[in-house]
């Protein structure tokens, strides 16, 4: 591991110790990990930390992301799971009706959907909204041939950046030039790091505003775009309030995903998000976490969103916890 060592101590040499990482870190806010105090003193448990991509965001030095992810690597030494070898996707498959009952209708031409690692393992009726979603504003869609995981996790550090550039090119080389649309914006930033022109869905349904359906009913919704899609806020706040929606929190945040530091977030996502009818999120993995939150508040995709206002709410029986939208619009 000499290879990523020297890449760890290469990045660290870039650091000028502004301490802009560490303000603007999530964990560090709740008791976590001090993301510049491991660069440079290797103090702390890495495990704290979310790879939410915060701390090379705001740092104009180098990149405290990769070097949180390389000492993740080394500490855990992960290896690739055996389902990885199947599938193509870091997560295992879970069991999930909706893989089989609720499979998305697609085009023979259009734009190429990347599902990403959680929709497809553990949420797979996202998909099936997201294609009704872009169906409603005109955008024919398919799901990109040969998809899998966007290398983002830690366990891929020890890819070389030859070979994780060649895995990158050989799955988007698949839409034969076609545009190709990620459900994560973990995926998008991960391909948009290499050259590689990968869409967001807030952007794209944000360049639609004047194409969107519109729900019979207001919602009052809160809205979480994810820590790594929070530079989309505005854009998400003008697709739910085209659709429809009132907006009621004027703060977002991380759901710290399964770290230690989760629970403490989750509890402040909740009350931020207090009073309304539904949570929209922006992020698979947030969807995974918020519908899994004891007591907590029912929530949706933002594609879901779109879906339900042409009237098909199909994937929202697969909920944890049930939406009923105020007695507006009942699910399945």
């Amino acid at each position: 591991m000499q290879c990523l060592e020297d890449t760890i101590a290469g990045l660290i040499r870039k650091c000028i110790g502004c301490g802009l990482c560490t303000e603007h870190c999530p964990s560090y806010r709740h008791g976590g990990l001090d993301p510049h105090r491991m660069m440079t003193q290797r103090k702390g448990d890495i495990l704290d930390c979310i790879i939410c991509g915060t701390c090379s965001r705001v740092c104009d030095s180098t990149d405290p992301l990769t070097v949180m992810k390389s000492l993740m690597y080394l500490r855990r030494k992960d290896e690739f799971p055996d389902h990885f070898e199947r599938t193509g996707y870091i997560h295992p498959m879970e069991d999930c009706p909706s893989r089989h009952e609720l499979v998305p209708s697609w085009d023979s031409e259009g734009i190429h959907i990347m599902p990403g690692c959680v929709i497809r393992a553990k949420a797979p009726f996202l998909e099936y909204a997201s294609a009704v979603a872009l169906r409603s504003i005109g955008i024919g869609c398919l799901e990109l041939e040969g998809n899998g995981c966007c290398i983002r996790p830690a366990q891929f550090m020890a890819m070389s950046a030859e070979d994780k550039l060649s895995y990158k090119r050989d799955m988007i080389a698949n839409a034969s030039g076609n545009r190709v649309l990620a459900l994560c914006h973990g995926c998008s930033e991960e391909m948009n790091s290499s050259s590689l022109d990968v869409e967001n869905v807030i952007h794209l349904l944000h360049e639609n505003l004047d194409r969107l359906p519109r729900l019979d009913k207001k919602l009052s919704v809160a809205i979480e775009p994810g820590c790594q899609a929070e530079h989309l806020l505005s854009e998400m706040r003008e697709v739910v309030e085209a659709i429809g929606c009132t907006v009621v929190n004027d703060r977002i945040g991380c759901c710290g995903k399964d770290t230690r530091v989760s629970s403490s977030l989750m509890k402040e996502r909740m009350e931020e998000c207090s009073g309304c009818d539904v949570i929209v999120v922006g992020c698979p993995k947030c969807f995974t976490k918020y519908d899994a939150y004891p007591e907590g508040m029912p929530v949706m995709f933002l594609t879901e969103l779109v879906a339900m206002a042409v009237g098909d709410v199909s994937s929202l029986k697969y909920h944890r916890i049930p939406f009923s939208g105020s007695n507006r619009i009942a699910p399945p």
